[in-house]
């Protein structure tokens, strides 16, 4: 049969050692994996097949089942679960919802939509599949090792055939080209083509030239009728067809040669590198499309972080490699824009504080010593320390001037290196022994600028004329951190305090950074392309100027730690800080800030401006252990959004299958749904959002939780909608959604609302004639009754009424007895012209009252409140009143004190005659007497204060007098003590006595009690009315006062002016 096909193979040898190899000797270059084994999930180490899905879940195909990946967890699958045999050997994935696997006994399995089903022969294999495809019009091609191609159309109908030719092994299969297939033995290449009911006939042998033994073959994805085949021993060739001719070849050579190489798996990416899976690790061919070719070559093994035995290679949706190796689990290279150098040499320090790169010599400042890297010189390293020539101090930074190397020392010194030579001379700056630890050194034309704990020191190295700039010249400290040269022929430096200073043609001047009480460790300066100053401090965070201030970035705001070791800028609008423990990165525009720490591979100690940009803008960093390169044109946001997929929903507790629609019957039910949104640069920083439409008000907060919970969900309809973002931000576009419908309740159909409502009709007709008929019955029967019922009422009425007109005929001449008994107010008027007594009781009768007397040339004045008011007070102002009487006259008694102690005894003694029906009530009250010839008075008092007026104090004119804290009668058992005061009043001294019942009345604005303080002002304010006008004065008060609220207590107030 004819092929009409021309196709043209290109050989590619795969380089092994290239360019870095050399430095590689020295320094081993490594990558950032994240590796999964046993430990993380994985059934077994020994990896055969890597495939994505459409929901972004990884398959791991190993020779004990297949695993899903999410990024945080894996969930295996055997033959328990569906597979036809738990060994996979190969994968095929066309449809993103359909993965074919392969296996080692021949059987064959299909995944599609999460779902796994074993293919069913009619009889068995039993020899290795080694290659499977599927076909633009989805037919299922598989070869095995012993000679059968496998042919599975979309309705799973299955075919075999016997291609066992010349005893030739079938290693792999690609897919068709004209109708036919390409199938690679361990003797020869072959196109077998395929007749109209699509059956191989008979092959065509493609020359390859160097190789027999075929190991793969893979169809290229973007340049057409291109295949990729791999072979035992004999590396790489690209295979191309032209449709139209009968079948002729040719063969070229390209640029690539290691020798022996096994090639495994071939894989392309989107941007056409190739990642070829070897026993000597994984290749990375570099596409460069201007020159339409490989022109990079990269090795991935075991002296860069992964294993040596690469069996596939798989280049995900967001771009990231996934490695399977023969024997040490599954591996990620999630990017390339950290490099990691670590010397072999175990006598080198890692210890990175400097760099300087000069064509393609490289120069390491260490810890102790420095290193040289030269690949194109005889010695291709070479180490100086205090063994050579050198000593062992670190080296803080390398110039170059001419054939030398200016290199400058912490504790040591500046020193001098001869690169034709390699002979060391110790350069003198100054005698100061702190100018020995030097932080940094600038040149500019040939004035060198040596940063030290001393000082600035300016050497001109013609002249040898030395400058010292100190505290002495303008410098705020001595301890200089780092200097920088400006465009304008000036320098900027930063030191032990607040402050940027400046140096140009010898004159400093400073601008302030930051206003606070305490100086700064500014260790770092970067100044970025639109002339601003980044600074570093040492726990302070960063400063950046704008304009003639700073902006404050701390860890509160994101960064790392406020320990800033070292600052650089990026040409990708970056600023990148060193930390202990990490890296943190700051976008120039929005100050948004990405930490890089253990959680990304980096957890170094940085050391102190340890930093250099090369002449690609690589930026490399100096830490206690290693040297970190970063390449910034890697460096970009990881702009593919999470794929979002529920992984669970439990119904109440019971898991149920994953729909696009669930309904349930009638109930109240508890909704958990777990979802995952898979991101693989980093799975650990996707954010969540979700919304129950019918449930929720609005979208949930942004978090990292993957579970929603709803603890009671009755009849209704929801929609559930989640949607993830990755750790840059990007959100996926499409929210994930399904709904749950929960039937409602039978009360809730229309067949038995409208049943319902007739019945509610028909009843509500009968309710409301049968309760007019019994309203009417009741309406008769409540008439009878009310008449009834009214005419007891007026009877009691009538009889309240009277016994009410008893009571208060009663209570009024109760009143009239207790006025009788109350003394005549012209008799305090005859001794006491210019007097009052404002007397106004809460209810009819009061439980305050007056008494005054005179005895002798004695006038004695008695202001007393009883307990309890209304007719009890009454009652208890007739008792004290006879016993004042019987006090004064019988016993002749004038002394205050003396009154109330024979007082008290007398009220105990009337109200306590017996146990059961002593009264344990009393009064308080303020007694004064007056001695009529020498206007003296003697006072006392139970619980009441006397308030007098001195007309002629210089002092305070209203004067409060305190007396005992005790009443009269009461409780037998207290011991009581009553003290008599005495004053020698004046002619216009007032004296004034009062109940409580002024101070405790609520009023005013606010509603609340005058207080004693209140009523001794309003006192205050009218001593200079006649006291007349001071009682009209009170009773307009208080009405005043009171406003509409009710007196709460009987008022008494006495006023006696000396005349």
């Amino acid at each position: 049969m004819k092929i009409r096909t021309i196709y043209t193979i290109r050989i590619f040898f795969l380089i092994a050692v290239f360019l870095t190899i050399n430095i590689n000797a020295v320094r081993s270059q490594t990558y950032q994996f994240s590796k999964y084994s046993v430990e993380q999930g994985l059934p077994q180490q020994y990896i055969y097949s890597i495939n994505q899905d459409q929901n972004g879940f990884i398959w791991i195909g190993t020779g004990d089942g297949i695993s899903k990946f999410d990024g945080i967890d894996f969930q295996n699958f055997t033959i328990k679960n569906g597979l036809a045999e738990n060994f996979v050997t190969c994968s095929a994935q066309r449809q993103k919802n359909s993965i074919w696997l392969g296996h080692n006994r021949g059987g064959i399995s299909r995944i599609k939509d999460g779902k796994i089903k074993a293919i069913v022969f009619d009889t068995l294999i039993g020899s290795k599949i080694t290659g499977i495809i599927v076909d633009q019009a989805n037919y299922v091609w598989a070869t095995s090792q012993n000679g059968y191609l496998i042919s599975i159309s979309p309705t799973l109908e299955v075919r075999k055939f016997d291609l066992y030719v010349n005893k030739k092994n079938i290693t792999s299969i690609a897919g068709k080209i004209d109708e036919n297939l390409i199938i690679g033995t361990d003797d020869g290449l072959f196109l077998w083509a395929l007749d109209k009911k699509l059956v191989p006939s008979s092959p065509l042998e493609i020359n390859t030239y160097h190789s027999k033994k075929i190991n793969c073959i893979t169809t290229s994805k973007y340049l057409k009728n291109n295949f990729w085949i791999g072979t035992a021993e004999n590396g790489l060739y690209q295979l191309k067809f032209t449709a139209g001719l009968k079948n002729k070849s040719r063969s070229e050579n390209n640029a690539f040669d290691v020798g022996n190489i096994t090639i495994n798996n071939i894989e392309e990416d989107v941007n056409n590198n190739l990642w070829i899976s070897t026993h000597l690790g994984l290749y990375k061919l570099t596409y460069n499309g201007k020159e339409k070719g490989y022109q990079e070559t990269v090795q991935y093994n075991e002296e860069n972080g992964i294993s040596n035995y690469i069996n596939i290679a798989k280049v995900d949706r967001e771009g990231n490699t996934w490695i399977g190796t023969y024997g040490e689990g599954l591996a990620m290279l999630k990017d390339e824009i950290f490099v990691f150098y670590q010397h072999e040499d175990n006598e080198i320090p890692n210890d990175t504080r400097s760099f300087l790169f000069q064509d393609s010599i490289k120069w390491f400042g260490l810890a102790a010593g420095f290193l040289k890297i030269a690949p194109n010189e005889k010695v291709k390293w070479k180490y100086f320390n205090s063994k050579n020539g050198f000593i062992d101090a670190p080296v803080t930074s390398i110039l170059k001037n001419g054939d030398e190397l200016f290199l400058s020392t912490d504790g040591e010194g500046l020193y001098r290196f001869n690169m034709k030579t390699e002979k060391f001379t110790k350069e003198f700056l100054v005698t100061s022994y702190l100018a020995n630890n030097i932080h940094k050194m600038v040149a500019f034309n040939n004035d060198l600028w040596v940063a030290t704990e001393g000082g600035l020191i300016a050497k001109n190295m013609n002249t040898k004329k030395t400058d010292i700039y100190n505290t002495r010249t303008g410098l705020k400290h001595n301890s200089i951190y780092d200097i920088k040269l400006l465009k304008d022929g000036g320098i900027v430096l930063v030191s032990h305090s607040n402050y940027l200073t400046f140096i140009k043609k010898g004159v400093v001047s400073h601008l302030l950074v930051a206003d606070i009480d305490q100086l700064m460790d500014i260790v770092a300066i970067e100044i970025d392309e639109n002339n601003n100053f980044w600074l570093a401090t040492l726990g302070n965070g960063i400063y950046k100027q704008e304009a003639d201030s700073f902006i404050h970035i701390s860890s509160d705001n994101g960064l790392k730690s406020d320990y800033c070791y070292s600052i650089v800028s990026d040409n990708k609008n970056g600023v990148w800080i060193g930390h202990r423990g990490g890296l943190s990165r700051i976008s120039k525009e929005s100050l948004k800030i990405e930490v890089f720490d253990a959680k990304k591979g980096i957890n170094d100690d940085f050391n102190k401006d340890a930093i250099y940009v090369d002449k690609e803008k690589n930026i490399w960093f100096g830490t206690n252990k290693r040297t970190i390169k970063f390449n910034p044109k890697k460096f970009s946001q990881n702009i593919i959004p999470p794929v979002v997929s529920i992984k669970n929903i439990f119904i109440s507790d019971e898991k149920i299958p994953i729909q696009q629609r669930i309904t349930l019957p009638y109930n109240k039910y508890k909704i958990k749904i777990e979802f995952i949104g898979i991101s693989f640069k980093q799975p650990e920083s996707v954010k969540y959002q979700y919304f129950l439409e019918g449930y929720d008000l609005d979208w949930s907060e942004s978090s990292s939780e993957n579970t929603a919970n709803y603890p009671r969900i009755e009849d209704g309809t929801y929609t559930f909608y989640v949607k993830a973002c990755n750790n840059d931000g990007f959100c996926s576009e499409k929210t994930l959604a399904f709904s749950i419908e929960v039937a409602a309740p039978f009360w809730k159909k229309w067949w038995f609302i409208i049943s319902a409502f007739i019945t509610l009709i028909i009843l509500s007709y009968y309710i409301i004639k049968r309760r007019d008929r019994v309203q009417k019955e009741i309406q008769k029967t409540l008439e009878t009754e009310l008449e009834k019922r009214t005419k007891e009422v007026v009877n009691k009425n009538k009889e309240l009424e009277a016994k009410n007109n008893n009571i208060t005929d009663s209570i009024n001449y109760a009143l009239r007895i207790q006025k009788s008994i109350l003394p005549s107010k012209n008799l305090m008027k005859a001794h006491f012209p210019d007097s009052f007594v404002f007397y106004q009781p809460r209810d009819i009768v009061s439980g305050d009252f007056y008494w005054y007397e005179k005895i002798g040339n004695k006038f004695i004045v008695v202001c007393a409140d009883c307990t309890g008011h209304g007719v009890p007070g009454a009652f208890m102002s007739m008792i004290a009143s006879t016993l004042f009487k019987e006090i004064a006259y019988q016993y002749e008694i004038t002394d205050p004190a003396s009154f109330l102690y024979e007082l008290d005894e007398l009220l105990k003694n009337t109200l306590h005659k017996s146990d059961k029906s002593s009264v344990h009530d009393g009064l308080d009250l303020s007694i004064c007497v007056f001695d009529l010839e020498t206007n003296y008075v003697s006072f006392s008092g139970a619980y009441r204060p006397l308030l007098i007026y001195r007309n002629n104090s210089e002092q305070s004119k209203l004067e409060r007098i305190k007396t005992s804290s005790f009443s009269i009668g009461g409780d037998d058992f207290i011991q009581k003590e009553f003290i008599t005061f005495g004053e020698q009043l004046q002619k216009g001294d007032i004296v004034y006595l009062f109940t409580d019942g002024f101070p405790d009345q609520f009023g005013g604005e606010n509603g609340k009690k005058l207080y004693l303080k209140g009523f001794m002002s309003l006192i205050e304010n009218s001593v200079d009315l006649n006291m007349d006008e001071q009682h009209l004065l009170l009773l307009h008060f208080l009405k005043d006062w009171k406003r509409d609220r009710k007196q709460v207590d009987d008022v008494l107030v006495m006023g006696i002016k000396i005349n």
